[in-house]
């Protein structure tokens, strides 16, 4: 014997009903007519009672000539051969050709049959590793039944093979259907003896005496073996002495078939059916997202409207609060000066600009008006004053009488001054100045309004009351940089002057800090929350008593707990609110 594959599977009573086989078979009622299937493949493993393996891959494929081909690898003791055979246009077999180890070892004619797990019209035996002449038909008519697939016997002599004799009878017993699938049930018997030449320098066999009794299923669309089951009895004489092969082979293959049509239509109208699923689902879908949506946005909707009611309720409650705030009647002779000193850089001068100053000034107007009566016709407003501007209205060391002066009714005005802009101290002493827009920062001093000449100009005017606000400070450091030349922090102590009896002073800080501005640079938090206080939240618990009124008491205690707390929470440093009263500093507690 050549060689002898081995393949296995359990036995007949174990295998019914384990793979899906349970012993059914339906007689043939006319002819099946078997052809290789392009696309069709399967890989099969078998195992015996003797342990002797066996692996095999076969498929159906395109060769790189674009021809039809059978091929396949497989393994057996420790040996790796392939084998292929061309397939004509109708699905049959032709000759095959196989190799052992890249060695050829037999290559088929016209009449053999080598088919290892296929078969077709022209080739209706399986083959499972011996070679032999082949004279029977699968089919003689489409009258006929077909219940041989095959009959041989044979005898080959060679110089190291004294004699081999085998006989084999298969027979179609009919079809079953597994998961699907049809398949033929073949049964039937395999006889072998053989006597080989004793080779001296090998304990390997020189004589079997071997029958296998079994069966196995074809799948019939493909051709290819799915299971395969025999009793294997005899014996092989080593020269050591004689062994027993008694035993079960088994072999099980999972074969790949392309789609039969009615496959094919039956996967369309499952994509047609997933799809318009799919479809229909995604709609289902769609709708309950535009459902939530549409929910969602009148939730939105209802709480814009929400929010909308209650910044309406709280506009009116902090207008109701304000309203509350008695308001002046129109004081036609009160007097006001506004200076707003902002763009400091187009004079060209070395000093920062103060982005703030012109909305604090245009809000302090707003206040002056709205809420202390002052007529707009009696508002001096200075943008960007020069220091001459600045003497014309606010007079000189020389002669006090300047445009404020002029307009005030004596013991009758009130005066207001706002100034927002840069304050420095300058020359040994630590003389403070207000900076208007042209001075020069080397030459402060020179060029400056000093504090005192404001104080002390202020306490010659002839008004019932004078308020001074200062948005400033005099440490010579600012939110955007320093004002004196050539220092780092403050090198010059500033010294504030006294003020007349008459002047109240509310400033936005002590001398030595620097007034804070909101992180964009729109508002000065002095300005901002001087305002906001004394348009009513600084009569509001926990800073006033809600008598509908602000005092100074309630204004201090209002800016310590806001302009205070952000200027520390924006930038980490103290800012603190001063206030002059008759000259002497004014806090809540005294």
């Amino acid at each position: 014997m050549g060689f002898v594959v081995v393949t296995a599977f359990c036995s007949f009573s174990s295998f019914v009903g384990a793979r899906g086989y349970d012993g059914h078979v339906v007689p043939l009622q006319s002819p099946i007519h078997i052809k290789a299937i392009l696309g069709s493949s399967a890989s099969c493993s078998a195992f015996s009672d003797n342990k002797v393996r066996f692996n095999l891959k076969y498929e159906v494929v395109r060769n790189k000539k674009n021809s039809t081909i059978f091929r396949g690898t497989g393994g057996v003791r420790g040996r790796k051969f392939f084998f292929q055979a061309p397939v004509t246009a109708g699905g049959a077999l032709g000759r095959f050709e196989v190799k052992f180890d890249s060695t050829r070892v037999t290559k088929g004619s016209a009449g053999e049959s080598l088919i290892l797990g296929a078969i077709s019209d022209n080739n209706p035996k399986l083959y499972f590793g011996k070679v032999f002449q082949q004279n029977s038909k699968f089919f003689s008519g489409a009258e006929e039944r077909a219940t041989l697939l095959s009959r041989s016997t044979g005898l080959i002599t060679r110089k190291d093979l004294l004699a081999r004799n085998w006989s084999d009878d298969f027979r179609v017993k009919g079809t079953t259907t597994i998961e699907g699938e049809r398949y033929l049930v073949v049964e039937g018997e395999f006889w072998l003896k053989a006597r080989e030449a004793p080779d001296p320098n090998s304990d390997g066999s020189f004589e079997a005496d071997i029958r296998w009794d079994g069966y196995y299923l074809v799948h019939i669309r493909t051709g290819f073996v799915k299971q395969y089951f025999a009793e294997v009895s005899g014996n092989f004489v080593f020269v050591g002495g004689a062994k027993s092969v008694n035993g079960t082979e088994n072999w099980d293959c999972e074969i790949k078939a392309p789609l039969t049509a009615t496959q094919i239509a039956a996967a369309k109208l499952k994509a047609q059916q997933d799809i318009a699923r799919v479809a229909e689902e995604k709609k289902r879908r769609a709708k309950i997202e535009a459902t939530r949506r549409r929910e969602e946005e009148r939730k939105n909707q209802l709480a814009k409207i929400e929010k909308e009611r209650r910044q309406e309720e709280e506009r009116k409650r902090r207008a109701a609060k304000v309203a509350k705030i008695k308001k002046v009647p129109k004081r036609p002779d009160d007097i006001a000066v506004i200076i707003a000193n902002s763009n400091y850089t187009k004079q060209g001068k070395g000093i920062p600009n103060v982005k703030p100053a012109y909305t604090d000034a245009k809000n302090i107007k707003k206040y002056f008006m709205e809420l202390l009566g002052v007529r707009e016709g009696n508002i001096i407003y200075l943008k960007d004053a020069t220091k001459a501007q600045m003497t014309s209205v606010l007079g000189s060391n020389d002669d006090h009488r300047g445009k404020l002066f002029n307009w005030t009714k004596p013991n009758v005005s009130k005066v207001y001054v706002y100034y927002a802009g840069h304050g420095a101290p300058a020359g040994d002493k630590g003389t403070t100045y207000l900076v208007p827009s042209d001075t020069d920062s080397e030459t402060v001093q020179l060029t400056a309004y000093p504090l005192k000449q404001l104080y002390s100009n202020l306490g010659k005017v002839p008004a019932t009351s004078v308020t001074v606000i200062l948005e400033a400070c005099f440490s010579g450091q600012s939110q955007d940089g320093n004002l004196l030349v050539n220092t780092s922090g403050i090198s010059v102590v500033p010294r504030m002057p006294t003020t007349p009896r008459k002047i109240t002073v509310i400033s936005a800080g002590a001398a030595n800090q620097v007034a804070s501005w909101e992180k964009n640079g729109s508002q000065s938090l002095f300005t901002k929350y001087f305002l906001k206080g004394m348009s009513g939240e600084g009569d509001n618990k926990p800073y006033g008593n809600s008598d509908g009124k602000v005092s100074l008491r309630e204004l201090k205690k209002y800016l310590d707990g806001n302009m205070t707390y952000y200027a520390r929470r924006y930038y980490g440093r103290t800012q603190t609110a001063q206030i002059v009263v008759n000259g002497k500093e004014f806090s809540p507690t005294n």
